[in-house]
């Protein structure tokens, strides 16, 4: 996938440092302040109320990612200009806290897009580049190993038992008694929350037990895995009022063998789209498959880096917003394709309306 993505995407296109910092150049750090600041508050909105307007959700949802853009273009400006990095620490610590107050821990979204921002700037690996990486790991991971610990008890606290996935208490409340978890947090929870942090973090293990169970006791799907994903994405409920709700722990106990707890409960297990790919076309198809959607990726991602806008750091915030949220291999097919079709047509259409507006408003 990786081969495929760098060979399509890049396609004769070379963005050199002096191109990337030329285009960097044009743009106001003092607007794009507030341009992250007007696109976080509208975020805010548009996820609280997302779910309260059925078939718009996923349009709110993809438009709320655009605070992502704003995100990555203040961290771009705060590498060169030293003022700005109190605000870009700020925007951190922003969403950062506030995504604790979610069922979904959206606050590990930072981590990812400041790696990004980061990452693009690292000309070299040395020394102290190595040092400050062992640091970052490592609080990293103790983070993530006592989320893990207490994860369970604090979205049963946020969802008040209903067993949904939503937020039924106050912010103050939810705080509260995350700060009260933490502080629960002991010597053996952390041991327990190791193994169960890694058994999360690999999620190999329901692939290897599909390869178990396909073809051995439940045959190739021959397709009918990816196809009923596409007709479960494309074709709107009001032609096919019976398709149902998604529901991602269905499909991995059937082809892992092992009864996961599903929506019902308020949990999701997902087979991931690798697994799905396998279980419909075996091997070598699955590798066919994967490079068909490693295509899909390239093209859009080439499209909108070369056409969002006619600056190309905000076109690669924009792609950054865009994409960070299929980073996961381990995501259900159907819910990557479903959220990859919504993305597309929501920014597609955000292109054609709102990004030439939004670089004339941060531009020089």
């Amino acid at each position: 996938m990786s081969f495929v993505f760098s060979e399509v995407a890049y396609k004769n296109i070379q963005v050199s440092i002096e191109v990337f910092e030329e285009a960097l150049d044009k743009i106001d750090p003092r607007k794009v302040l507030y341009l992250y600041l007007i696109l976080y508050f509208l975020s805010g909105v548009l996820s609280r109320s997302a779910f309260a307007f059925g078939g718009l959700t996923q349009v709110f949802i993809n438009i709320a990612l655009l605070k992502w853009a704003g995100f990555v273009l203040l961290g771009y400006l705060s590498f060169k200009y030293k003022e700005y990095r109190i605000f870009f620490a700020v925007a951190f610590i922003l969403d950062f806290v506030g995504g604790f107050f979610s069922f979904f821990s959206s606050f590990k979204d930072v981590f990812f897009y400041t790696a990004v921002i980061v990452m693009t700037f690292i000309s070299k690996i040395d020394f102290k580049v190595s040092l400050r990486s062992v640091v970052v790991v490592t609080s990293l991971f103790y983070m993530a190993v006592v989320w893990t610990v207490i994860k369970g008890d604090y979205r049963s606290f946020l969802n008040e038992g209903s067993g949904q996935q939503v937020v039924n208490v106050s912010q103050e409340r939810a705080f509260d008694k995350l700060s009260g978890l933490v502080s629960s947090v002991n010597k053996e929870s952390i041991n327990e929350g190791v193994r169960s942090f890694f058994y999360r973090l690999q999620y190999v293990y329901h692939f290897a037990k599909s390869i178990d169970m396909v073809p051995a006791n439940i045959p190739y799907q021959h397709g009918a895995v990816w196809r009923e994903t596409v007709e479960f994405v494309v074709v709107p409920r009001m032609l096919n009022p019976n398709k149902g709700s998604l529901d991602n722990s269905l499909k991995a106990s059937k082809f892992t063998g092992i009864q996961f707890s599903g929506a019902s409960r308020g949990v999701s297990f997902s087979l991931g789209y690798f697994a799905d790919c396998y279980v419909d076309f075996g091997v070598p198809g699955m590798f066919i498959a994967l490079a068909i959607i490693a295509f899909i990726f390239a093209k859009i991602y080439r499209f909108f880096l070369l056409k969002a806008t006619g600056n190309i750091v905000v076109n690669y915030a924009i792609v950054i917003a865009f994409f960070v949220q299929f980073s996961f291999f381990e995501m259900d097919g159907t819910f990557m394709f479903g959220r990859l079709f919504t993305s597309f047509i929501v920014f597609l259409v955000l292109k054609y309306t709102l990004f030439s507006k939004m670089e004339k408003f941060i531009s020089y």
